[in-house]
């Protein structure tokens, strides 16, 4: 998961950046309401992340070989975390795009609010790998979700304010 957030900081931006470095973000600010356009980000950020995982973790798991004990726990660590991954992305993309150092300030601002996804994927992806049942993991998985849903919610709120600011 720690790599796919790396990853992630590289690319995630890329969008809104490029909306306000071309001067295209005020025709997509009349076109288009903010909540729409934050949803369409989010999905956008979703599957980039999504694709990335796609080639990282079979990668990992060809090279290093550890051993799958439950597939499915980590396909379900993967989508929560990539979820709760793209909501902070996709909100702090925004505000980085209206800001000046836009290449060095999202990791910067993303690492401290990612720091306890990241270690609760890390938790559970552990336990996938070690082969242990998925109410062995509950309290990660329930904190991914819980994570996914404010950080989705909060960002779905605030958008219209830093999209429009």
């Amino acid at each position: 998961m720690d790599s796919v957030f790396f990853s992630a900081m590289a690319g995630t931006a890329g969008s809104l950046v490029r909306e306000e470095e071309a001067r295209t973000a005020p025709a997509l600010r009349l076109a288009a309401p903010p909540e729409l356009v934050y949803v369409g980000k989010l999905v956008f950020n979703f599957l980039l992340l999504t694709a990335l995982a796609g080639l990282l973790v079979p990668l990992y798991l060809a090279l290093m070989a550890p051993p799958l004990g439950n597939a499915g726990l980590l396909l379900l660590v993967l989508v929560l975390g990539l979820s709760g991954l793209a909501g902070v992305t996709t909100i702090l993309a925004a505000m980085v795009a209206r800001a000046g150092a836009k290449s060095v300030l999202l990791p910067v601002l993303a690492f401290p609010l990612l720091l306890p996804v990241l270690a609760a994927a890390i938790g559970a992806t552990a336990a996938a790998l070690a082969g242990e049942p998925l109410h062995q993991a509950r309290g990660e998985l329930q904190f991914l979700v819980s994570y996914g849903v404010v950080v989705i919610t909060t960002s779905l709120l605030l958008f219209g304010y830093v999209w429009n600011d």
